[in-house]
């Protein structure tokens, strides 16, 4: 078998399930800093929130704070450098967790970098392999051109089996075989369709989720693994950095609804 599409990689071995329905309240980010406690229509307390002073609480008292280039801002001043389609410009954003001692959330920590520098810096100083792991991203990148993997998915919507047994391959390699978990992906931010996937990563999404994810859960049996969420297939053009949440939901609304319908692949460690 020379190619795979989606079905063979992902959907295959992926669970896809429908538990119910809650239509998605969509929100640009720029309605999220012009409009406090606006509700979404959810029952979640951790999607109902306003701008209190200078940062963001939810009702279930989930604190957002943030930093540009580590010194703390105003959370409504948070302003993800989101691009035109055409350009490949990354965000160098992590997103943290903070947890109360009977593992409940009571802190979402947004630190984001002017540059590639300081977004490496700061992620060393919490994983010593964090660069690493950038520089992991930017091989398959560079593979995936230079092996004419995009070109082929973009005009056929497969890739070859050589590419993933390459990834894999070259992922065990350079992370001493890593155990990766599980990330189960939502289009709503209450029910809805869940698409399941296994291996902890995509290159591009199933037919019909391009674009579409408002939560997600990774399924980690440990802390503090990492989450990369991409605006395009392949790994390409970063969004945000995300710790382990603890099989808890991440939603992408109140400070992190600029990545609510954005993600076009993903990829954990």
């Amino acid at each position: 078998m020379k190619a795979l599409n989606y079905m063979a990689i992902g959907s295959i071995i992926g669970v896809g399930l429908l538990v119910g329905s809650c239509k998605k309240d969509i929100r640009t980010f720029e309605n999220v800093k012009t409009t406090s406690n606006q509700e979404f229509k959810s029952s979640e307390d951790s999607l109902i929130g306003e701008y209190v002073d200078s940062v963001y609480i939810t009702k279930d008292s989930i604190v957002y704070t943030y930093y540009f280039n580590n010194v703390k801002m105003k959370t409504i001043d948070f302003n993800p450098a989101i691009t035109s389609e055409a350009s490949n410009t990354d965000d160098f954003t992590f997103i943290i967790p903070q947890f109360n001692q009977d593992s409940s959330i009571s802190g979402i920590i947004i630190r984001q970098f002017s540059d590639k520098e300081g977004y490496i810096a700061f992620g060393k100083s919490m994983d010593a392999e964090f660069e690493d792991y950038v520089n992991f991203r930017d091989v398959v990148i560079n593979y995936a051109i230079q092996n004419g993997v995009i070109a082929e998915y973009e005009s056929t919507e497969t890739v070859p089996t050589s590419f993933v047994t390459w990834y894999e391959t070259e992922l065990n390699t350079t992370f001493n075989a890593p155990t990766l978990f599980p990330v189960t992906v939502y289009k709503d931010y209450k029910g809805g369709p869940a698409w399941m996937h296994p291996l902890g990563y995509a290159f591009f999404m199933a037919p019909g989720w391009n674009n579409k994810v408002s939560r997600y859960m990774h399924l980690t049996a440990i802390t503090y693994g990492w989450m990369f969420i991409y605006d395009k297939a392949f790994f390409k053009k970063h969004l945000a950095t995300l710790r382990d949440f603890g099989w808890k939901y991440v939603y992408f609304a109140g400070p992190l609804a600029y990545l609510n319908d954005r993600m076009s692949s993903f990829n954990t460690i």
